[in-house]
């Protein structure tokens, strides 16, 4: 299951309404969801402007916002993608002792120490597209860096860079299509992270 935002359109008067300008439903019900590649949301969770103190000092706000959604599904072995808003280090070792996998790309500056085991932006580019580096923390959790048009960062408590696989780009210098290496971590990513925008348009 992914785990996303959603806008429920609306514009008249509540205390609940709110304004995202980047998406195309500016006003409305900001919700998190859980959702199926298929586009089925198994639950929701209105978005209120405040979270509970006690709520947000371990996991952040977004990681406890994955936490709640995922309480009925402990010990059955799940897997959750998600994005960056949401992915820190505390939320992959709490939902991991509930049996509950992980993937989602991450932000640099929320890696804690694991980003010095890290190549650099300078030293990822030097390689070029499909540049791959890998490390495994000793609790187990693994980063994935991949360059394709800017560096991207996953970690996951299950998955790594292999199986390889290679992906479609348009190469700007040949002018053409090319074909350059990805990870398994950035694939699984990408095949599950659509649920809720596919839900978008039903």
């Amino acid at each position: 299951m992914s785990v996303d935002e959603m806008m429920i359109p609306f514009k008249g008067r509540s205390g609940l309404k709110q304004y995202v300008p980047k998406i195309p439903c500016k006003w409305g019900y900001k919700v998190w969801a859980p959702a199926g590649i298929l586009g089925y949301v198994y639950c929701f969770e209105i978005y209120y402007g405040g979270v509970n103190v006690d709520d947000s000092k371990n996991a952040g706000v977004g990681g406890e916002v994955v936490k709640r959604l995922c309480h009925d599904i402990a010990g059955r072995n799940y897997k959750i993608y998600a994005d960056n808003y949401f992915s820190n280090i505390q939320l992959l070792l709490d939902l991991r002792d509930k049996q509950i996998w992980y993937v989602g790309t991450i932000r640099f500056d929320r890696l804690q120490g694991l980003y010095k085991l890290l190549k650099s932006k300078k030293e990822m580019k030097s390689l070029g597209r499909g540049a791959t580096n890998v490390m495994t923390s000793s609790k187990g959790l693994t980063v994935v860096q991949w360059y394709d048009n800017a560096l991207v960062h996953t970690i996951s408590t299950y998955a790594g860079i292999y199986p390889q696989d290679t992906d479609k780009r348009f190469s700007k210098k040949q002018i053409k299509h090319i074909q350059i290496g990805r990870p398994f971590a950035i694939k699984t990513y990408n095949d599950h992270m659509g649920g809720v925008d596919l839900m978008d348009f039903l």
